[in-house]
């Protein structure tokens, strides 16, 4: 094979982890984009019919008509799948599948993963390193460390601790003692903060919480839940619809990236 097109004309889809996908056009454009049927003009209704019968048939809920910048982090994922499927894939690269879904999301995945298999539409090698997932769907693991192939067992024998013990090359300790830290005085509050994205849609909503010394303040949530919009606002580089930030007791909300 010479380039990416041989290998779709061989059966063989890849979806990446970083998603592939037009987010200006539907679902049900980017699926059908470069396939060899769709000619110069488009029979979306055909395209429509038989992309339901793939979403009927896997398990996949997904409105064909939403454009893909309106669809979560599952959602555009599944778009991946259905459009290396409706290619015609019968070996399906998957490259780290579950990194940014939420659990509800990757338990459906999983689901349409296992039904794809039982009816031999596609053998599945997929790469991740969540330990869980290989244990729950795989029947098979290759284990990769510095670049070369370190073991090759089937599932059924293996456990969460050999894996990582092969992965890393040493035995890898799971439970870690905890270490309560004295917490200091505050350092930082952010009260009622809100922001609006680049696209001028409300990403941050009256959010609040405050940092102290001493203490590891985490903030959980999937990519393109209003992270890095907060991290903006916080820095200076993006402007609070309302709300304040306070660091060490002074306002600092209108204050330039170099005051802070």
């Amino acid at each position: 094979m010479k380039s990416s097109l041989d290998a779709i004309d061989r059966g063989i889809g890849m979806v990446h982890q970083h998603r592939k996908l037009i987010p200006a056009h539907t679902v049900i454009e980017n699926i059908i984009l470069g396939h060899p049927r769709a000619g110069k003009v488009l029979d979306l209704r055909r395209a429509e019919e038989e992309i339901k019968e793939l979403c009927k048939k896997y398990g996949f809920k997904i409105d064909l008509r939403a454009k893909v910048w309106q669809l979560s982090a599952g959602e555009k994922q599944m778009v991946e799948i259905l459009k290396a499927l409706y290619r015609g894939a019968k070996l399906l690269i998957l490259d780290e599948p579950t990194s940014a879904l939420t659990p509800p999301e990757t338990k459906v995945l999983l689901a349409s993963l296992k039904a794809m298999a039982r009816d031999e539409l596609a053998m599945i090698p997929f790469i991740t390193h969540k330990l869980l997932m290989v244990l729950a769907i795989s029947d098979r693991v290759t284990v990769l460390r510095r670049g070369k192939v370190v073991a090759r067992l089937k599932t059924k024998g293996a456990t969460k601790k050999s894996l990582a013990k092969k992965m890393i090359g040493r035995e890898v300790l799971f439970r870690t003692k905890e270490v309560k830290a004295k917490r200091g005085r505050e350092i930082l509050q952010v009260k009622d903060l809100s922001a609006l994205s680049d696209k001028g849609v409300l990403a941050l909503k009256k959010v609040s919480f405050s940092i102290h010394e001493g203490e590891i303040f985490g903030i959980a949530g999937v990519s393109g839940n209003g992270q890095r919009e907060l991290a903006e606002v916080l820095m200076g580089l993006r402007k609070a619809k309302q709300g304040k930030v306070i660091f060490r007791g002074k306002d600092i909300t209108r204050s330039s990236i170099l005051e802070r």
